[in-house]
């Protein structure tokens, strides 16, 4: 299955905020999406708030940005990841 990246810009929340999104997400997917899966997301602090780096892997892109609608978050830009690289296997 094509897996993505998707990045959300979240502005100026808490991680309590954060997280309460993350279970919003999950939940959403849970009943509407089961054919898409949330593998993990990563959060960074920038100058402008927080950001999430975000992996799911989904039938399309416009099915992981329906999600997003759903669950009430945004999807800045979404990207095709190409691959993962691990240094435990280089």
């Amino acid at each position: 299955m094509p897996r993505y990246i998707i990045q959300r810009n979240l502005g100026k929340v808490t991680l309590q905020q954060v997280e309460a999104a993350g279970r919003k997400s999950k939940q959403v997917r849970e009943a509407n999406f089961p054919d898409i899966t949330w593998e993990h997301s990563h959060v960074v602090q920038t100058k402008d708030g927080m950001r999430t780096y975000c992996v799911y892997a989904g039938p399309s892109v416009e099915r992981v940005k329906a999600h997003a609608a759903a669950a009430g978050l945004p999807a800045d830009e979404v990207f095709d990841l190409v691959t993962d690289v691990d240094p435990s296997n280089l």
